[in-house]
């Protein structure tokens, strides 16, 4: 376990004890959703989150958001159906109490949760992405101008002058990785039989 981890279990212990149980890695998909049937509130401290399975599951499961206002969660949770805030100890203090006033403002919060991660869901993403992968083939082939491409994915080409540089840079870093794996396999037999000969001297010392 991380020492970071460590060190943040003892300071809560030695402050509220007993009020943290860490729950790990929950497989089960029954358990995990029997957790979120349990809770109050699904708050989600991370700012830096790439995107976030996790506070899509508690949307998906009626739960109220706290998240920060950056990160990758912002692109689906909003002031409308989270309640989004500043990363920092007192906002969160303050957001997490508010959220466990069951009024109406809440219960609309968690209403447009919902909807907002049934958008979200497998089967919609996967036909997302299917959609994507037919847009790029019909451009790749012609028969789609780029100018119609939804959403526009598309990225303008660089000029002439840095487009040339762009693409040196990328040889330059294709042939060292080349060199690179070519000087290990060829150091690979030598360290092995290295290696070899200095074990045989020690077991016949």
């Amino acid at each position: 376990m991380p020492e970071c981890v460590q060190t943040c279990r003892r300071q809560v212990q030695a402050t509220i004890p007993g009020k943290l149980v860490a729950l790990g890695h929950v497989s089960s998909r029954e358990e995990l959703a029997s957790i979120y049937a349990s809770c109050d509130v699904f708050v989600h401290p991370n700012p830096a989150e790439p995107f976030g399975i996790a506070p899509l599951e508690a949307m998906s499961s009626g739960l109220p958001l706290i998240a920060p206002d950056c990160g990758g969660v912002t692109s689906y949770a909003k002031d409308c159906n989270a309640f989004v805030v500043p990363p920092t100890a007192q906002d969160f203090a303050r957001t997490i109490l508010r959220a466990c006033d069951r009024d109406a403002e809440n219960a609309l919060k968690v209403q447009a949760a919902i909807a907002a991660a049934n958008a979200l869901a497998w089967p919609k993403v996967t036909e997302m992405f299917f959609s994507l992968y037919d847009q790029l083939y019909e451009l790749r082939s012609s028969r789609l101008p780029i100018a119609s491409a939804q959403p526009e994915f598309v990225s303008l080409p660089a000029a002439h002058s840095r487009a040339g540089i762009i693409r040196s840079a990328s040889n330059l870093a294709q042939a060292s990785f080349v060199a690179v794996a070519r000087a290990h396999r060829a150091l690979r037999p030598t360290c092995h039989n290295q290696l070899h000969t200095e074990l045989r001297s020690t077991q016949t010392r």
